[in-house]
């Protein structure tokens, strides 16, 4: 899930609370109808799209997905989200787009849910104009061609589904498979999310993460590096921060269940380094929550990395 930190923190907002500055103490507590750590100052509530399971930001403006359909906000002042528009696009509520991705130009959806890929209507992959914020218009459908979540690559020319299927959207009113997977040189297919770290280059959130370059053929990319946590746990998102160069690749994982395992939605970290033989990259499995849940590493915008207690989870 590609997966932007500023995104997660202004979708906060929608649905009660933003990070403070300046803040270093990380002690939970309750508030009006949440909890949060000390360094959060709760600003208030929207209480529109409450069922959302993942927003785009793409400059002063947030594309939200849920349930009903897609809303377009004014986040140039983070505390005070207006709201540009909504565009009826209804999915299905146990899987709304959760990696909802567009260039600003065109926004890439699947329809309701991995549970209706049986369902020949309704298993699609839509392509709306969004150039218009005001009237977004659906443009583009691909039949078969829902997935859990959908990649832009290369400014939205081709499309990356995560179940590892390549849709070409050169033309994105007429979408179509290129009969070429993502995947297609790893034992295990597909994976849950995939990233555009940078043009062309992509980390895919599978087992094992793959490393791709794009920029010479997308529809038939290339690996450059793979890399595992050792232990074949899920992976559920990835981000490489300063887009693609920062030390660190950030992982996460998702367990559902008992929440108590070593492995439980687990943050983890990988390091990189690149052989220059054979020109491959491997990601070697770094930190993270080697030593349980109850410690863990975190990785913060701006060059620290830092140990916090009780990790990230909520059960």
């Amino acid at each position: 899930m590609r997966r932007l930190l500023t995104a997660v923190a202004v979708l906060a907002l929608l649905v009660g609370s933003v990070p403070t500055a300046g803040a270093t103490g990380f002690a939970s507590g309750p508030g009006p109808g949440y909890l949060a750590t000390d360094n959060v100052e709760w600003l208030g509530t929207i209480p529109l799209n409450t069922d959302s399971a993942g927003a785009r930001l793409l400059g002063d403006e947030l594309f939200v997905t849920d349930d009903r359909g897609i809303t377009i906000w004014d986040v140039s002042d983070p505390a005070l989200p207006l709201p540009v528009s909504f565009t009826p696009a209804p999915q299905g509520a146990y899987y709304v787009e959760e990696d909802v991705d567009t260039n600003g130009k065109v926004l890439l959806l699947g329809t309701y849910s991995d549970l209706t890929d049986n369902i020949a209507p309704l298993n699609k992959l839509t392509v709306y104009d969004v150039s218009n914020r005001a009237a977004p218009k659906l443009i583009g459908e691909l039949p078969g061609a829902n997935s859990h979540t959908i990649t832009c690559v290369l400014d939205c020319a081709y499309a990356y589904n995560s179940d590892g299927r390549i849709v070409d959207l050169t033309d994105p009113a007429n979408p179509r498979f290129t009969g070429t997977r993502w995947d297609a040189a790893a034992d295990n297919k597909g994976g849950h999310d995939v990233t555009e770290v940078a043009p062309g280059l992509i980390v895919t959130s599978s087992r094992p993460i793959l490393y791709l370059d794009a920029r010479q053929d997308p529809a038939n990319p290339t690996v450059v590096g793979t890399g595992t946590p050792g232990d074949n746990r899920f992976v559920h998102g990835n981000l490489w921060p300063r887009p693609g160069t920062d030390k660190f690749l950030l992982v996460g994982g998702e367990t559902g269940g008992d929440c108590n395992t070593q492995d439980a939605g687990a943050f983890m970290t990988f390091t990189h380094a690149k052989d220059d033989a054979t020109g491959q990259t491997q990601w070697n499995y770094d930190m993270g929550d080697r030593d349980g849940p109850g410690t863990t590493t975190v990785y913060f915008k701006g060059g620290r990395v830092v140990s916090i207690s009780s990790g990230f989870m909520v059960c």
